[in-house]
């Protein structure tokens, strides 16, 4: 049976994909991937702009800035140039925070 860490995470991460379906992008979840990010989203009205997303869910004393910049002191997913965009979504509270690098 997968742990409670685990279901948590992968609960937010089809919370926030719902929600973000709703405004119209299109998003895949790469479950199983143990890649950089949980999600992809792809906005496809023009410029088009891929979303690559990581997310996180805090309970108890978690703190949300600190979810926030362990993500953020990471390198970007490349040099290259092109329109994507890098975001981390922290859910506490039943309340979404997000940030761009």
């Amino acid at each position: 049976m997968p742990n409670t860490n685990y279901l948590s995470g992968r609960r937010a991460e089809y919370k926030l994909k719902r929600e973000m379906e709703t405004y119209g992008l299109i998003v895949l979840r790469t479950a199983g991937s143990h890649g950089p990010f949980d999600l992809i989203g792809i906005q496809p009205s023009l410029p088009i702009v891929v979303r690559f997303i990581q997310v996180k869910s805090i309970k108890g004393k978690g703190s949300v800035s600190a979810a926030i910049n362990q993500f953020v002191r990471k390198p970007p997913l490349c040099g290259a140039p092109g329109v994507y965009v890098q975001e981390i979504w922290v859910r506490k509270g039943g309340k979404w925070f997000s940030k761009s690098i």
